[in-house]
């Protein structure tokens, strides 16, 4: 498989992860909000961290794609490594909604 396709569909999965959990857990969560320059801020910080995780894993598969000449077994270990994109994003994602929730309720206790 091409390099280019790689990269991108490894990115691909990490936004979709994400994206997954946040519908799941607040649909109107990517519906602007005023005001705007927090909302634009935040979404920003959110797109960074995820494409901080999108490069680590990019960098897992290019640094590995020298210790294998099988065509096949580098597809298999390329299709692996989306799926694990994909669920870790989703559980990075995941984990964050479960902090900021148990933040929020200790915030309403205390």
């Amino acid at each position: 498989m091409r390099l280019r396709l790689q990269i991108a569909a490894i990115f691909l999965a990490v936004g979709l992860g994400a994206l997954a959990v946040t519908l799941v857990h607040d649909p109107t969560a990517l519906v602007p909000q005023p005001p705007y320059g927090r909302w634009i801020f935040v979404r920003m910080l959110q797109v960074a961290s995820l494409a901080a995780l999108g490069m680590l894993l990019v960098f897992g598969i290019v640094d590995d794609r020298d210790d294998f000449e099988d065509d096949a077994l580098d597809r298999a270990i390329f299709w692996r490594a989306v799926g694990l994109a994909f669920l870790t994003s989703a559980l990075a994602s995941a984990t964050f909604v479960a902090a900021s929730a148990l933040v929020d309720y200790l915030d309403g206790k205390l």
